[in-house]
């Protein structure tokens, strides 16, 4: 912890004269009287010996805290005050020793166990949390903060007054009357440097200190059972983070794109590590795997290219799709000798019945040509991904599902050999398609236009991804579907042609491609499109934005914004219709909207609409508060950047 060295001539013993002095005052003011009243209540004679009871205790506290600053300033001279944090089960400061733990028994060592729940020191000063109107009324006479924190049943609230909490050092110790941390609490807070959880916290929400790039050093104590989803996502100076037992459930994408995480101790009582998890930790090298670990999600290590050691212990029986997509490092993957449910061989995880291929390592293909064994009936999905240099892949006969992300990073791909004995797939002039042509799987296919055959129906996730020759796509009227990234990847695309029969478009079907013309059927019944949206018929409902403008304006008449419709799209700012009743769900996630206003005619918006969010400062909502449900709608600073304006 940095030091931060202050002028502390202020500290002296005669200080706490001064306060004895003002007790007193104040003692003899509460008991006297123009005529004494017998009565019991609040004016009454006991009513006020109470109050002078509660200064004469509170006022010790005081003098006891700056008794416990000026030893501390004549120790170290680089002692800071203001650096100064404690409650129940902490005790924190910027001088201290490594191996000192405490509380603020060691500080205020009168302090009575009914008040250890009520007071702490916050930033070198005392707060008081309390509900009692003596209480309060004593503390704030004598000075001491009287709740200064937005904290309901527990919970530590997302809203500007608890940033106060931040201390001129970057460092954040939250209060041990804490029990669980909302979302978006400290999302994108300017010079947070540590954080410091104690056990008293169970539960930390969604994207509570996602987005700061300062955090440097994160400490969790015993105690807590839950991190939820981006909790720590893009921290991007995070070095390190040790993850104590007690902690059963860390949520997915809780430390995604914290881009300078070395190394990780997880809980032992952690069973599953979900999606995303460490997806994008670039130079994460060492992370333990829980010896109860029963499932690892997809994308789990995504792009953890300097992960270069791991070991999968017994109990794990499930691993997702893309769970080690280009960890090009991870030359040392072991299995626990008691697991059955998967092997090793050659640099390729496989199921252990040997029917399904998880993921392939650069090390098990040799001279660019990936042999896939007889015997294999399931490829999972991106399981080639670092199968860069790959020109021929062969498949066999017992081949039964090729994922929707296969070939993902065969960028070299030339053939593709399909056993003709294989009854489910065909491999024809650069296409592979189900059998019976009803899905077109993958193209590598050379041509700058491409006219799709017309006996397929459906085109595959991913079918045209990174066909960088590809400048005009003829979809034929007999296609009904087009899934989601057909043509990520194809920089040079142009225009892309849909017949009548389309009924279903995903809305990321175009992402990755940006300013290309999209021209569909008029006697298409189901979409339509102009130079910027891809819309329902009636164009009454945006399926999806097909540019890459910074600033939208949403048209007069649009009704609905779907799903995904901007998914990715790194827009700025977008202008809402006054027609406008409904947004979907994930409609603007991921984009780099600062803000948004809402119409007043707006009734329904998707609960995760916002998310990924990094910079969205504010969502004006031109309604009444809480007429739509589900505030803050995913939004990353949870519910300080809702402004209600009904």
């Amino acid at each position: 912890m940095q030091s931060k060295v202050k002028n502390n001539s202020n500290i002296k013993p005669q200080g706490i004269t001064l306060i004895s002095l003002v007790v007193t005052i104040l003692i003899s003011l509460i008991l006297a009287g123009v005529g004494i009243s017998l009565t019991i209540g609040d004016n009454g004679i006991f009513s006020r010996a109470s109050k002078a009871t509660l200064v004469a205790e509170f006022s010790n506290y005081l003098e006891e805290l700056q008794l416990y600053n000026g030893e501390k300033s004549l120790q170290n001279l680089q002692y800071n005050p203001e650096t100064l944090n404690a409650g129940k089960n902490t005790l924190v400061y910027d001088t201290q020793p490594e191996d000192e733990q405490g509380s603020i028994k060691d500080i205020i060592k009168s302090i009575k166990d009914e008040y250890l729940d009520k007071f702490e020191v916050v930033n070198g000063k005392l707060v008081m949390n309390t509900t009692d109107d003596i209480e309060s009324e004593v503390a704030s006479n004598l000075g001491i903060q009287v709740n200064p924190f937005d904290i309901i049943d527990g919970v530590l609230q997302s809203s500007d007054k608890n940033l106060n909490l931040q201390g001129n050092n970057g460092v954040v110790v939250i209060p041990s009357s804490v029990t669980e941390i909302a979302n978006g609490v400290f999302s994108d807070v300017e010079g947070l440097k540590e954080i410091i959880i104690p056990g008293s916290v169970k539960k930390i929400g969604a994207n509570a200190f996602s987005y700061n790039s300062g955090i440097e050093k994160v400490t969790m104590q015993e105690g807590v059972e839950y991190i939820g989803e981006y909790a720590f996502a893009s921290c991007s100076n995070l070095i390190e983070v040790s993850i104590p037992d007690t902690v059963t459930q860390l949520g997915g994408t809780s430390f995604y794109m914290c881009s300078k995480l070395q190394k990780v101790k997880l809980s032992d009582n952690i069973t599953t590590i979900y999606g995303y998890t460490f997806s994008e930790c670039s130079q994460l090298t060492t992370i333990n795997m829980p010896s109860k670990l029963e499932a690892i999600g997809t994308f789990a290590f995504d792009n953890c290219r300097s992960l270069n050691n791991i070991t999968l212990p017994a109990t794990l029986n499930t691993i997702g799709s893309r769970a080690f997509g280009n960890c090009k490092s991870l030359s040392n993957m072991q299995i626990d000798s008691g697991n059955t449910s998967f092997k090793i061989e050659k640099g390729t995880i496989y199921s252990y019945n040997g029917k399904d291929i998880i993921n392939v390592n650069i090390n098990g293909v040799s001279e660019g040509v990936l042999d896939i064994p007889e015997g294999v009936e399931n490829i999972t999905d991106s399981a080639f991904l670092l199968c860069s240099d790959v020109t021929t892949i062969k498949f066999p006969s017992t081949l039964e599902r090729i994922s929707w992300s296969t070939f993902e990073g065969m960028t070299k791909l030339e053939t593709i050999e399909i056993s003709k004995n294989n009854p489910n797939y065909i491999s024809e002039d650069g296409f592979v398609y189900t059998s019976g042509y009803s899905t077109l799987i993958y193209c590598i296919a050379k041509d700058k236009t491409i006219t799709i055959n017309d006996k397929v129906k459906s085109l595959g996730s991913y079918a045209f991804n990174g066909l960088k020759t590809v400048e005009e796509v003829i979809i034929p009227d007999n296609v009904t579907t087009i899934n989601i990234r057909v043509f990520q990847g194809c920089s040079n695309l142009k225009k892309i042609s849909i017949g009548k029969g389309t009924t279903s478009i995903n809305p990321i079907a175009f992402w990755g491609i940006n300013n290309f013309e999209l021209a569909i059927s008029d006697e298409n019944n189901y979409y339509s499109s102009d130079d910027t949206f891809l819309y329902n018929k009636d164009k009454t409902t945006i399926v999806s934005y097909l540019k890459s403008n910074l600033n939208v304006v949403v048209p007069e008449g649009v009704v609905t914004i779907g799903g995904n419709a901007f998914y990715a799209k790194y827009i700025t700012s977008v202008k809402l219709p006054s027609t406008l009743k409904v947004i979907g769900e994930a409609a603007f996630i991921m984009n780099n909207l600062n803000e948004i206003e809402i119409p007043s005619s707006v009734k329904s918006i998707g609960s995760s609409c916002f998310s990924q969010n990094g910079q969205l400062e504010r969502i004006i909502v031109n309604r009444p508060k809480d007429s739509i449900t589900g505030a803050p709608w995913g939004a990353t600073k949870g519910d300080r950047v809702v402004i209600w304006q009904g």
